[in-house]
């Protein structure tokens, strides 16, 4: 099993501006150092069944740079100096050691630990089905002044194979985190918004003033069996909504993402002038030709089977309140956090929980390690009837909740249908949900002897931990491969085609790097195997896969065509990022954000980066006749150090390099920047 190491992720106090108009402001931030971390953090972009390695670290002040409640239960030190943190994943299905218990705390340096601590790195499979998760911080009591200070980022797992039939847009998310009333220019085409709610008890319901529609893809669990267009949002705490706006629709030249969901949800007060404005988006004029489409249906997982359940039980939730009629605490059953455990699910079980919210207010309810699926709600008639009775026995049964369970029946909304990790209880409510817990693929694997492993070794390739992947519609065009179903490196077929275009500047035929595409679209759906070279093909290729189209750099190519080399078929490359350090500071994040976009949009497995020791300082000179560029590196040897770093510590069999080149040409500089063409004489 290959490893995807992020060696350190730390949180850090720093100062943040979260608007031009507001003042600095102190933040904590995760970053991978002092100087990248972010607030939100770095996004963690993840391969299906690739591992994840984080080594989570403290460097947070001694004193919180927020008050915190004191008549709760909290993680203290011992001698009251530091601020614990630990790091849960929100939606993860990974081991219990590394889930983030809130009494697993730490303060800097590991000088102090939580009764449950376990260890320093974390190991995050990302065997589950594809889906948007959040990292964020779960210590005793501090979570929610934490996650307010600023620690928290998305964490995402790709599987390229079943999301790239989908053709769905890249995620247009990265430039908007962390800023209060933002504003973005989109191209009158489809984007796509992955939307994380980390308030600690505020609701959303985002729309559209101009009247644009959502288009759900995926709750936050899991993509949906279908999409669903709606034309509101209600986000709970913690949830996230996976949606596509098509700004081709708009009939103006401006949409304002608003907000009308009172607070506290639903019977609170009403928005003001200050939150119900979430953000501005500038629409440009002209039409464009979208190539993304949003097809009906996605994944199909497993449908809730009633007949396997072994076990009903009830769970109530709580509020107390205090002398001053506020809420102090929310008790499931009646116990506290502290109290012992009374659910303990099973491996192999399916159990049916009916969740009674005797408060007020909607609360969502989340799970660890596991998925669940919103059956149905039902209103209690009788309320204050129901509720004294609970108070005073608190056994649901005892209660005859059939006498109350009773009242209008609301049907669970078309797009959190489906597995999720979090449900919003409606207060009076009684909600039925579904929960499933099987057996991770990885556990079966590790539990099967060596004799029976082979047997099963093709079920690993076809078979996903719960819930199970559903095989793409399928197309009315056959698809061919370089590859068999299961990745091996032998052709299907004997077909090969090798197709060989001069192009860049000074080239008479090929023209200008990419040109070519259309062409090799054509020529690779009439042979098994396409080889080719990387100016053949441009970033288009991306968006515009071809599978059975493989490419090599030119040299390589020269020496297959010669028959001095073979040629092996490489599923996905492990690439190390290299920026040259004579790039700005504001430049290289830019890079990075480049990097992070590419690895949560198209799955590149971007592994790690390093900062060269010296500037490369890249020198370059062309030939005023021809046209053609060149030039050299003054320090080699820099970026050859840089290189070894990455090789020796994370196992990469790809290079990516990013130098500053020199802008000597002002014109022509800014003539390529604003996608003016140059002329080569």
């Amino acid at each position: 099993m290959e490893r995807v190491l992020l060696r350190y992720l730390i949180s850090l106090a720093l100062f943040g501006k979260f608007h031009k108009n507001l003042p600095p402001t102190p933040v904590y931030a995760y970053g991978v150092s002092k100087d990248t971390t972010t607030v939100p953090g770095p996004t963690i972009v993840a391969l299906h069944r690739i591992d994840t390695y984080v080594t989570w670290q403290n460097y947070l002040p001694s004193k919180h740079i927020l008050p915190w409640d004191p008549t709760i239960k909290i993680a203290t030190p011992a001698n009251k100096q530091g601020i614990p943190t630990v790091v849960h994943l929100h939606g993860g299905i990974d081991e219990p050691k590394g889930d983030g218990n809130p009494n697993s705390w730490f303060i800097a340096g590991f000088k102090e630990k939580g009764p449950k601590w376990t260890k320093e790195t974390f190991h995050y499979d990302n065997n589950q089905q594809p889906r948007n998760l959040w990292y964020h911080d779960h210590a005793m009591g501090l979570t929610r002044i934490n996650i307010l200070a600023g620690l928290a980022g998305a964490h995402i797992i790709h599987h390229p194979n079943f999301e790239a039939p989908f053709g769905l847009p890249s995620s247009d998310e990265f430039d908007l985190n962390g800023k209060a009333w933002p504003y973005m220019t989109v191209r009158r085409r489809k984007y796509r918004f992955r939307i994380i709610n980390a308030s600690n008890a505020r609701f959303f319901r985002f729309f559209f003033t101009n009247g644009l529609d959502f288009i759900h893809v995926g709750s936050d669990s899991a993509y949906r069996n279908e999409s669903v267009m709606t034309n509101d949002i209600l986000l709970g705490p913690f949830e996230i909504a996976d949606v596509v706006v098509d700004f081709s629709m708009s009939k103006n030249d401006t949409a304002i993402l608003a907000n009308d969901a009172s607070y506290p949800y639903p019977s609170g007060d009403p928005v003001n002038e200050g939150n119900s404005k979430v953000m501005k988006f500038t629409i440009l004029r002209h039409p464009e030709v979208d190539t993304w489409r949003i097809p009906k249906k996605l994944m199909q997982y497993p449908s809730p089977d009633l007949s396997s359940v072994m076990q009903t039980r009830y769970i109530t939730m709580y509020e107390y309140m205090s002398t001053a009629d506020q809420p102090i605490h929310l008790y499931l059953n009646g116990k506290s956090f502290e109290a012992l455990v009374t659910e303990i699910p099973k491996t192999g079980t399916t159990k049916v929980w009916n969740v009674i919210n005797l408060t007020d207010d909607n609360h969502p309810l989340h799970i660890h390690l596991g998925l669940f699926v919103a059956m149905d709600q039902i209103e209690l008639v009788n309320f204050t009837e129901f509720k004294d009775c609970m108070i005073k026995m608190n056994n649901a049964i005892k209660c005859q909740i059939s006498k109350y369970a009773h009242g209008e029946s609301i049907e669970v909304p078309a797009q959190e249908k489906g597995w999720k990790n979090v449900f919003k209880m409606r207060p009076r409510f009684v909600t039925k949900i579904l929960r499933q817990n099987r057996q991770s693929e990885r556990v079966k694997r590790e539990n099967n002897t060596q004799q029976d492993f082979q047997r099963k070794k093709m079920a690993v390739h076809l078979h996903h931990p719960f819930p199970s992947f559903a095989k793409s519609q399928p197309s009315t065009k056959p698809r061919v491969s370089c590859f068999t179903p299961n990745h091996s490196v032998k052709l299907k077929r004997d077909y090969t085609s090798v197709m060989i275009v001069p192009t860049g500047i000074g080239a008479a035929i090929g023209g200008f790097a990419g040109d070519a595409l259309p062409v090799a679209r054509a020529l690779s759906s009439v042979v098994d195997c396409l080889i080719t070279h990387p100016n053949v093909l441009n970033a288009a290729m991306l968006y515009w896969p071809m599978p059975n189209v493989m490419y090599v750099e030119g040299y390589a190519l020269d020496r297959f065509a010669e028959g001095l080399w073979a040629l092996k078929p490489v599923h996905q490359n492990r690439v190390g990022l290299v920026l040259d350090a004579g790039i700005e500071e504001e430049l290289r994040i830019r890079h990075l954000q480049v990097a992070d976009a590419a690895r949560a949009s198209l799955g590149l497995p971007v592994v790690e980066y390093i900062v060269t020791d010296t500037p490369l300082e890249v020198e370059k000179w062309v030939d005023p006749k021809s046209g053609q560029s060149t030039g050299r590196i003054k320090h080699p040897g820099s970026l050859l150090r840089a290189v070894q770093s990455l090789v020796s510590r994370s196992r990469l069999n790809a290079i990516a390099v990013v130098g500053r080149f020199p802008d000597d040409d002002v014109e022509e500089t800014d003539d390529y920047r604003q996608g003016m063409v140059w002329h080569w004489q």
